[in-house]
């Protein structure tokens, strides 16, 4: 069996390794740079300003606002507002803490954790949860014998939330609460503990089915040689909930034949219960179903689990059936298609979405080898995708990636090809950033020697509206592996240009440029990067990438700015200054 890494790390990262500093900032071309609302000194005494008025809406809009300015002297403005005579301010201010969070926001939370207004402990367990401390904030432990049944469940899921299970002589109480919702989360956190079933001494079949599952899951992974037969009745019991609970039961028991039959069940909330726990256990004899269930689920989040499931079982069986099941799938991805557009008419996202999967999986199982690639299960079928479809499709690009993975270089005329037509495409729409960029990973893991010009012109496509900024980001990750090719110098030159502020790229490919021109050690970029840091827009992420950049070039201590001042729509003071 194949073990599934903690976090999938994408191909471009893993290409990037031997040249990336220790340091480095990790981002993929995924990411989301927020650029974030930012208050000036100026804007933040404004909003503290009206702390002070009369009308309770105003200070609760100005509370919730300074939790908006990204800027830490707002903190000693909220621990003010934590300190109002109107418990509404005083929640706002929990939220808002959590929101600004930076150091310090804790301070102005935990302190909140006695109030005595139910609605503001509430909003204060939230606040913590999102925080997410490095050690229970004292006050969580008095909070589960609180008065309101409310504040005891969630400070049963803040303890849940942070890891932790709850003391053991409160939690045996509230294992038995009177109120079902408070029961539910104590045996939610129970799973945390080194022994949770011994305090579920049977199950009850007069409780409701929500506390009925979760006791069931409780036993099963801490007594299931005693409780075997209540699992087993579970399994079968009419409702769904009770049913689940068995399902994860049986994946905690390590039960591998009795999660195979739970993969049968009618209800999709239990399958997919059954699904993740055949993935945690790597149930060869799962395989067959579990592609099916792949293949037909009707909802992502049990395709994705039956698709993680698959890659952490990872063995030869599961490759030559999703081989077949590819081969299939082409057949159908071009049954339709209009021979004189050579564009399908089609089609369904399960289509598209069981194709890539098939082709990141055999990725994943056949990474690294190049000697065997012909002969592998489902390469022959990747090439003939590559030939088949359009530009634009995205089974393209996870089949790039994955021929590349592989190392089949038989791959590379076809992915050459295909890049060539990204970077001529100037039509409407332009050819897909993210299938571009994919190609760009296959040829960077092949090593293509002539890879490096095709994708600098798509760097110098100018699509509509805008430039083919996806595909821009994964050539920053990319060309730097290349830097020892004959076109270390078109290469270095290439990211100077998307580097420039002048030509348009946008802060995230800039962001990548940045540390691509770390990777190359490119010395001539730091005029660049010193522009960008005086523009201080794009948000305060991407300003730190470049501040990381410049002081990897130069050797000097470089901090980054804080963003230009920039007011939300919504506050309840609109600061004109923009220093």
């Amino acid at each position: 069996m194949k073990p599934l890494p903690h976090v999938m790390i994408t191909l471009a990262l893993l290409l990037a390794a031997a040249v990336a500093p220790a340091d480095e900032p990790a981002f993929t071309p995924e990411t989301h740079f927020a650029d974030r609302s930012y208050g000036s000194a100026f804007a933040v005494k404004l909003l503290g300003d009206v702390l002070d008025e009369p009308d309770v809406l105003a200070r609760v809009a100005a509370t919730a606002d300074l939790g908006e300015t990204d800027n830490s002297d707002a903190l000693s403005l909220l621990a003010k507002a934590s300190r109002d005579n109107d418990a509404r301010v005083r929640a706002t201010a929990a939220t808002a803490a959590a929101v600004l969070n930076k150091p310090g926001s804790l301070d102005v939370v935990a302190p909140l954790l006695t109030d005595t207004d139910s609605r503001v402990v509430l909003r204060v367990l939230d606040a913590i949860r999102r925080l997410q401390p490095a050690e229970p904030p004292v006050a969580l432990t008095d909070l589960l014998g609180h008065d309101d049944p409310l504040v005891r469940a969630s400070t049963l899921q803040t303890w849940t939330a942070l890891g932790r299970p709850a003391p053991d002589a409160t939690l045996a109480t509230l294992v038995v609460d009177p109120t079902v919702f408070v029961r539910l989360r104590a045996l939610a956190n129970a799973l945390l503990c080194s022994d949770g079933a011994r305090w579920v001494d049977a199950v009850d079949a007069a409780q409701p089915p929500a506390v009925r599952a979760a006791a069931i899951e409780v036993l099963g992974k801490f007594a299931f040689a005693t409780s075997r037969d209540s699992v087993a009745k579970a399994s079968k019991d009419d409702h769904i909930l009770v049913r689940r609970g068995a399902a994860r039961a049986y994946g905690h028991a390590q039960a591998a034949d009795d999660v195979c039959r739970m993969l049968d069940d009618p209800s999709p909330i239990v399958r997919l219960a059954a699904i993740r726990a055949a993935g945690d256990l790597g149930i060869n004899a799962a395989t067959d179903r579990l592609v099916e269930l792949m293949l037909t689920a009707p909802d992502e989040q049990a395709h994705r689990a039956a698709r993680r499931a698959l890659l952490t079982i990872g063995t030869d069986d599961v490759a030559a059936r999703l081989a077949q099941a590819l081969s299939t799938l082409l057949a159908e991805l071009t049954a339709d298609r209009d021979p004189e557009t050579s564009t399908s008419q089609r089609r369904g996202e399960r289509l598209d979405r069981n194709a890539m999967s098939c082709c990141d999986i055999l990725g994943e199982i056949f990474a690294g080898r190049p000697q065997q690639a012909a002969t592998l299960p489902g390469t022959d079928t990747m090439l003939n995708l590559l030939d088949a479809l359009d530009i634009n499709e995205r089974p393209v690009g996870a089949a790039a990636e994955a021929l590349g993975r592989i190392g089949d270089a038989r791959a590379i005329p076809l992915l050459r090809k295909l890049l060539a037509t990204c970077a001529t495409n100037r039509g409407d729409p332009p050819p897909s950033g993210d299938v571009t960029g994919q190609i760009c990973l296959g040829l960077a893991a092949l090593q293509d020697p002539k890879a490096p010009p095709l994708m600098i012109d798509v760097i110098n496509v100018n699509g509509q509206p805008s430039r083919l900024s996806r595909a821009v980001r994964y050539i920053m990750d990319v060309l730097p592996t290349f830097d020892g090719s004959p076109h270390a110098e078109d290469i270095r030159e290439a990211v100077l240009t998307v580097l420039d502020p002048a030509t348009g790229f946008g802060r995230a490919c800039q962001a990548h440029a940045a540390r691509a021109a770390v990777r190359l050690d490119l010395k001539d970029a730091t005029t660049l990067l010193e522009e960008l840091l005086d523009e201080r827009t794009g948000g305060r992420e991407v300003l730190q990438i470049f501040a990381w950049a410049l002081s990897q070039l130069t050797g000097a201590d470089v901090h980054a700015p804080n963003p230009r001042p920039k007011a939300c729509d919504g506050w309840i003071v609109r600061p004109v200054d923009t220093r």
